[in-house]
C-alpha cells in the first residue's frame, strides 16, 4: 500500500501484473493467440479473456459437478482495463461478436440469439421468455452500463439492471415478475449470462470500481479483473501476423464456437467430472484459501477456479483439434494440470482485483484528508 498514493500508481501497478502464459495455457495455443490477436491489431490477452467469457455462454447449461450437491456452471463475469488504442473494440469483434453474429447465429437460423446487446432489465427479461440459450454480452466500452447500475436513477420508468440483478445472472437465479390485477406470474427458472466489458482504467476506478467495491453487496465480488497496456504492433508487423496467421489451419474462432455450441447445446444434459487428483488439488486450493473478513470474495474465487477449469478443458481441447485438423468429442473428465492451469490463472486475477479493491481505500483517505483541511 506504501508503493500506492494515487490512482495513477494503482493503474501503473497493476498494468505490471503480467500473466503467466506458461503456466495456464501451451506454447501452441498461446502460440495461435499471439499471431490471430496481432494480425486484427490487438493483443492476445484482451482476446484470451473475450474468448472465456464467450464460451462460457456457448457452454450453455452443461454443469462441472464436483459432487452431487455441488455443481457449477460455466458463465462468468470478466472487466479487462486498457489505455486507448490498446485494440479493445478489434478484440471484443473477433473473440465474440463477429463468430457470433456473423456465423454461429446465422448457421443456427431461427432467430436465435446468442449475443445481447440490450442491457435494459425488461429487454434481457423478455429475452429469457423466448430463449433458453445463455447469452453473451460484449461491451467493449463499459462505463455507461456500469455506471447505470452503481449510480441508479431515481426515475420510475428507469430499466437500468441493478446490481443485485447481475448478481443472480452470474448465480444463474430464478427471475420472475408478477403482472397484472391477478397477480400472474411470469418468468424463468433459470437466467443467467455471461460478460466480457472493456474500458479505460483511470476514470473506471476511480468513478465506479471504488463504488462498486464499497457497496459490499457480493456484485464485486462476482468479477475476474485484468489490467494490460498497449501493445503497439506497426502495419508492417501486423501484415506479418496476418501472412502468419492464414498458414494455420482456422484463421478464426467460428468453427471452434460452432462445435463448442453444437455439442453442449442438446436434448442431452452434459455433465463433466474432475478425476480424483484434479479434486484433491482443488480441495487443497479450496483448503489454504484465507477465510473470516473475506468469506464471501473467497467463495467466489472458489466457483470461479472451477468455472475456469470447465471453460478452459472444453476450449483448449476444441481449439488443439481444430489447430490438428481432428475430430471428436471432447473428454468428459477434467485433469489434474487443467485444474492446475485454472488456479494459476485464478490466482494470477485474484491478486489484480485485490490491487484494484484498494481504490475504494484511497477514495477514503482522500475523502478524510479533505474533511480535514476543510
Amino acid at each position: 500500500m506504501e508503493e500506492i498514493n494515487n490512482i495513477d500508481d494503482l493503474v501503473s501497478k497493476v498494468m505490471n501484473v503480467s500473466l503467466p502464459w506458461e503456466d495456464f495455457c501451451t506454447n501452441e495455443i498461446t502460440e495461435w493467440l499471439d499471431v490471430f490477436s496481432h494480425a486484427h491489431g490487438t493483443r492476445k490477452e484482451l482476446v484470451f479473456f473475450g474468448i472465456l467469457s464467450t464460451v462460457g455462454a456457448l457452454l450453455g447449461k452443461t454443469e462441472l459437478k464436483l459432487f452431487s450437491t455441488h455443481k457449477e456452471r460455466a458463465n462468468m463475469f470478466f472487466i479487462v482495463l486498457a489505455p486507448s488504442g490498446a485494440g479493445k473494440t478489434p478484440a471484443a469483434q473477433i473473440s465474440c461478436g463477429y463468430p457470433i453474429v456473423n456465423y454461429l447465429e446465422s448457421k443456427i437460423g431461427d432467430g436465435k440469439q446468442l449475443l445481447v446487446d440490450n442491457s435494459s432489465s425488461s429487454g434481457l427479461f423478455n429475452y429469457f421468455l423466448n430463449e433458453q440459450s445463455v447469452p453473451v454480452m460484449c461491451i467493449d466500452e463499459c462505463q455507461g452500463f456500469f455506471g447505470k447500475m452503481i449510480y441508479p436513477s431515481k426515475g420510475a420508468n428507469d430499466q437500468a439492471l441493478t446490481m443485485e440483478r447481475m448478481c443472480k445472472l452470474y448465480d444463474g437465479d430464478a427471475w420472475y415478475s408478477v403482472k397484472g390485477s391477478k397477480g400472474k406470474r411470469s418468468g424463468v427458472q433459470f437466467a443467467a449470462v455471461s460478460l466480457i466489458a472493456y474500458t479505460t482504467p483511470k476514470m473506471f476506478l476511480k468513478k465506479l470500481w471504488g463504488k462498486a467495491v464499497e457497496s459490499k453487496n457480493g456484485f464485486a465480488d462476482r468479477f475476474m479483473l485484468y489490467c494490460c497496456d498497449r501493445d503497439d504492433v506497426s502495419i508492417v508487423e501486423k501484415e506479418g501476423f496476418s501472412e502468419r496467421l492464414d498458414e494455420f489451419p482456422i484463421t478464426s474462432l467460428d468453427s471452434v464456437y460452432e462445435k463448442i455450441y453444437a455439442e453442449h447445446n442438446t436434448s442431452d444434459h452434459v455433465e463433466y467430472k474432475l478425476n480424483q487428483s484434479a479434486k484433491e488439488c482443488y480441495q487443497k486450493f479450496a483448503r489454504h484459501t484465507p477465510e473470516n473478513d473475506a468469506e464471501k470474495s473467497d467463495a467466489k474465487v472458489g466457483k470461479n477456479v472451477l468455472k475456469l477449469a470447465l471453460v478452459l478443458h472444453v476450449f483448449y481441447d476444441r481449439l488443439k483439434k481444430a489447430l490438428d485438423t481432428t475430430v471428436g468429442t471432447t473428454a468428459r473428465i477434467i485433469t489434474e494440470d487443467t485444474m492446475k492451469m485454472a488456479i494459476s490463472l485464478c490466482s494470477t486475477l485474484s491478486h489484480v482485483k485485490a490491487l484494484m479493491d484498494l481504490v475504494s481505500i484511497l477514495q477514503c483517505l482522500f475523502t478524510a484528508v479533505f474533511i480535514f483541511f476543510a
